[in-house]
């Protein structure tokens, strides 16, 4: 019997594990088992926290209707400490916060006068998101190494806010590789790999082409992403000589405006599958139809059994009949010798 609880703490989730026998294996974030992870010997009471900043659990912020203040994560309970097998649980933890508490405070040092809060009105930032179409504006979520692709991220065009992203990174699906396409200022690591952000309206978008890892097809794309009130200016990143604007950093404002700008982070993801280059029966599919799952194509075993021709049928139709014709002649044979045979004279 395994018995989890949740206990919501201020910049922490903290997920309890308790046994009815000693447990061996490890318990970790879904997507995050290198970095967010303990290892279990031995032990009927253990405890992973979920940190609700950074990347290290990948803990989401969600929402829920018009309620903010909902952090979610998927934890693994696993009982080999290598692979995963069907005895292993997944766990599905959420906490919601009251946002008006001054107790919750996320980093930041909470206000012990409650005389002292000052409550600001904005119009509702609307959640951001993430969309890879083709070179068709089409929205795909299965390509080939090489497609040129459009990264975007996108907020209605209605709404006075902007947006910059930066620590933008991309995971193989089994979490063994990170490559960091976006760095903490919004430069571009790579931009041969993946370019700078420009904007496009409302989003943000970089043209790139479609790469994978050795050990993986699935990629998963990760952003942090913040608003700015109004339009964001763009980090200036330098290249040898070239100065390059990516829509990555957000403007500089002074003290007074400070509270102008969203100051939570929104992490955002998203996953497309990427074929090789020799995967033309994959691809003929995928032209036909974007959206097949070719991860649950390949499942699918045909077992085409052989079918009986006439002339087989024939033959053996005429080796059926010699036979009972040889048998039918062998007994009238040996009875009309036993009937022409002389008989004995009696004494």
């Amino acid at each position: 019997m395994i018995a989890v609880s949740v206990d919501c703490k201020d910049t922490r989730i903290a997920v309890q594990v308790r046994t009815n026998k000693p447990f061996n294996g490890r318990i970790y974030a879904l997507g995050r088992s290198e970095t967010c992870n303990i290892d279990v010997i031995n032990s009927d009471l253990f405890r992973l926290d979920l940190t609700m900043s950074g990347q290290d659990c990948n803990t989401q912020s969600v929402r829920d209707g018009f309620q903010t203040g909902i952090y979610s994560n998927t934890v693994v309970l696993q009982h080999h400490s290598v692979v995963m097998t069907k005895a292993d649980k997944i766990y599905k933890v959420k906490c919601t916060y009251d946002m008006s508490s001054k107790n919750i405070t996320f980093g930041m040092m909470p206000i012990r006068d409650p005389e002292m809060i000052s409550i600001t009105s904005a119009p509702e930032a609307p959640p951001p998101r993430i969309r890879i179409l083709d070179s068709r504006s089409r929205e795909v979520e299965t390509v080939r190494i090489g497609d040129k692709l459009t990264f975007r991220i996108e907020i209605p065009e209605d709404t006075p806010y902007g947006i910059f992203a930066r620590s933008c990174v991309a995971m193989a699906k089994d979490s063994k590789s990170t490559f960091q396409i976006i760095d903490d200022e919004g430069c571009p690591v790579d931009p041969s790999i993946f370019p700078s952000f420009t904007p496009d309206g409302n989003a943000l978008q970089s043209i790139y082409e479609a790469f994978r890892f050795t050990e993986s097809y699935g990629v998963i794309f990760q952003c942090n992403v913040k608003y700015c009130l109004g339009p964001c200016e763009p980090a200036v990143c330098e290249w040898g000589r070239e100065s390059v604007e990516s829509w990555g950093k957000r403007r500089r404002r002074s003290i007074t405006n400070a509270t102008e700008e969203k100051a939570e982070d929104m992490t955002l993801s998203q996953e497309i599958l990427v074929l090789d280059f020799g995967d033309e029966k994959q691809s003929d599919f995928l032209k036909n139809d974007a959206s097949i799952d070719f991860n649950e194509a390949d499942k699918t075993v045909t077992i085409v059994e052989p079918c009986p021709t006439k002339t087989s049928v024939l033959v053996l139709g005429v080796t059926c009949a010699l036979l009972v014709l040889i048998y039918i002649s062998t007994i009238f044979c040996y009875y009309m010798k036993k009937w022409l045979s002389p008989r004995k004279m009696m004494p």
